[in-house]
């Protein structure tokens, strides 16, 4: 267990201005709504396409949510570099979730969630799905992420570039529509 964050985290619902999905930088079949906070890929793409959120994470801004709907289990959430290719499931300058299955794509290797140590969710699953809310959290002076489920830490890394923009990322391979959640932690209990 990493000595940085705690194993859980407390959320506390607050709104949180201005952090949308990032037209100008996602693929151009992706469908972002009007205010920014939904994005979902064209019903006539028939390939993976990505997004990403329009603000990087920083000292300050350390925390994301992502609510995640639909079944599907063609869905990665994390944190991409900027200029990340748009177009590929999972990729070298990427660090990603995936939906249903845990797996860890970290610079683009993909590492099964059972050769990974980590906390389980109050569900006993080491994964997300349709419903559940995805935390993001990034230490960009260490180099590091952590993925939370519904509150509860789920997947830690280490190795983060620190001398680029890291930026919140989805890469969606069906119609499941992450959007940012309202959700700011109360960070308290890391250091």
């Amino acid at each position: 267990m990493s000595r940085w964050c705690n194993k859980t985290l407390s959320v506390k619902t607050k709104e949180e201005r201005g952090f949308s999905w990032d037209r100008a930088a996602s693929h151009k079949e992706t469908v972002i709504s009007m205010e920014g906070q939904r994005v979902q890929r064209s019903p006539s793409s028939s390939h993976w396409v990505c997004a990403f959120g329009n603000k990087a994470f920083n000292l300050k801004r350390r925390y994301a949510t992502i609510k995640v709907s639909g079944d599907s289990p063609y869905l990665y959430v994390g944190v991409a570099y900027k200029g990340a290719p748009v177009a590929e499931a999972y990729n070298n300058v990427s660090v990603l979730w995936r939906k249903g299955s845990g797996d860890l794509c970290f610079h683009g290797v993909r590492l099964n969630r059972s050769k990974l140590p980590s906390v389980s969710s109050a569900s006993g699953e080491l994964c997300y799905g349709g419903g559940d809310v995805v935390g993001i959290m990034v230490d960009v002076k260490l180099g590091k992420v952590a993925f939370f489920c519904n509150g509860v830490l789920a997947r830690t890394a280490s190795g983060l570039r620190t001398d680029v923009d890291v930026l919140p990322f989805v890469s969606l391979g069906s119609g499941d529509a992450p959007s940012y959640d309202h959700a700011l932690p109360d960070l308290s209990s890391c250091s």
